[in-house]
């Protein structure tokens, strides 16, 4: 959740602040079947990152601009809709570096469409109870041809290629991006 407050700095002047608090579910199993399953909510620290992007997309909505978050020289993350990254290779070796990094980050991936230049993935690396059900959520990242010869785009979609709603996709595209960073 984001709490806001406006100071007056002068006649002309106010100032947004912008704080971040956050609440975590956590699950406890039973560790036999005659005890119950305990569920419950924690306060964890807040995340100042996340009050910094939605200062930004604020500023861009009020200025009409888009949105480049976290951008390194080779990966642009652009936040405005339709939320994409721009990667600075060509599309063959795009397609290698964005396959290592869904193999580091938390997705794992389901098929590879090298036709389509699709990876299917889902969300992985979790343990128990709730890893065994059926239902995860699955995503389609696609690599195309941006606009520059040079340059490669990343969209997300859903796993049978429809558009997804601006912050799964965001919430995808960072774990990406993160991981581009990285290698």
């Amino acid at each position: 959740r984001y709490i806001f407050w406006l100071e007056k700095q002068s006649e002309t002047q106010t100032a947004l602040h912008v704080k971040h608090d956050q609440l975590k579910e956590y699950v406890i199993e039973p560790k036999n079947q005659h005890d119950t399953i305990t569920i419950g909510w924690t306060e964890t620290p807040g995340d100042g990152f996340k009050a910094l992007q939605l200062l930004r997309r604020m500023q861009a909505f009020f200025a009409g601009t888009e949105i480049e978050t976290e951008n390194s020289a080779d990966v642009v993350l652009i936040e405005s809709e339709p939320a994409h990254i721009i990667l600075a290779q060509s599309e063959d070796d795009a397609w290698l570096r964005v396959q290592n990094a869904l193999r580091a980050s938390t997705y794992s991936v389901d098929k590879i469409d090298q036709d389509k230049k699709h990876f299917i993935i889902k969300q992985a690396k979790e343990s128990g109870f709730f890893s065994k059900l059926a239902f995860k959520s699955r995503y389609a990242v696609e690599i195309v041809p941006a606009t520059d010869a040079k340059k490669t785009r990343i969209n997300v979609l859903s796993a049978r290629g429809n558009l997804l709603e601006h912050a799964d996709t965001l919430t995808v595209l960072y774990a990406l991006a993160a991981e581009l960073r990285r290698n």
